[in-house]
């Protein structure tokens, strides 16, 4: 089953399993059964220092009291997370 790949021009293709539900909420979605799934580090996920950026996700966690990831972003040391904890989104940032 090939992996899916997002909709920018550069067609990122993701790592793991994920697999798409086509009848999902909006359209086509990822159901993760519990699996992490990446993408691959390339230039078009780059981030200059100092440049800005976003990310949108719509989660629908299963009840969880541990941390659960969602977002992690690494260049060199330094980490970007966010991620789900006792039912709040969360943030943290490690390294340098």
């Amino acid at each position: 089953v090939p992996q899916p790949k997002d909709a920018s021009d550069n067609g990122n293709q993701t790592e793991g399993g994920v697999v798409v539900d086509k009848g999902g909420l909006l359209g086509g979605s990822a159901d993760f059964k519990g699996t992490p799934f990446r993408i691959a580090a390339g230039p078009a996920l780059q981030i200059a220092d100092g440049g800005e950026w976003s990310a949108s996700v719509w989660v629908k966690p299963a009840p969880a009291t541990q941390w659960t990831s969602v977002f992690s972003q690494q260049a060199g040391s330094g980490v970007l997370e966010l991620g789900i904890a006792g039912g709040k989104l969360v943030g943290r940032i490690s390294g340098k």
